[in-house]
């Protein structure tokens, strides 16, 4: 007889690929992360940032602070995507040179 393996609940991000994030509740500026978050899921990453920085510069829990801080950790520009950036540009002026300079 074959033995069926028991599936185990993984820990992390759900399947579906949606990561849910969930504001912490009972703080001073639970109404404005939860806009925070409306903004955040909307696509409105700007709202997002200017309402985590607001946040952060209030007085605010520990909870409230590192919440905030996710937010703007997500919505940062990424490193590679300036990289690529920066190498196009200088492979374009490279391209210049060597067909109009040379």
């Amino acid at each position: 007889m074959a033995k069926k393996k028991e599936k185990k609940e993984e820990e992390g991000p759900p399947q579906d690929g949606v990561l849910r994030i969930y504001p912490p509740r009972g703080g001073g500026h639970e109404q404005r992360l939860r806009d925070t978050v409306v903004a955040y899921t909307r696509g409105d990453f700007g709202t997002a940032r200017r309402l985590s920085r607001e946040v952060i510069g209030a007085s605010h829990t520990e909870e409230e602070g590192s919440f905030a801080a996710e937010i703007l950790r997500r919505t940062s520009i990424d490193p590679v995507a300036l990289y690529v950036a920066v190498g196009c540009f200088a492979l374009f002026w490279l391209i210049i040179y060597l067909t109009l300079w040379r």
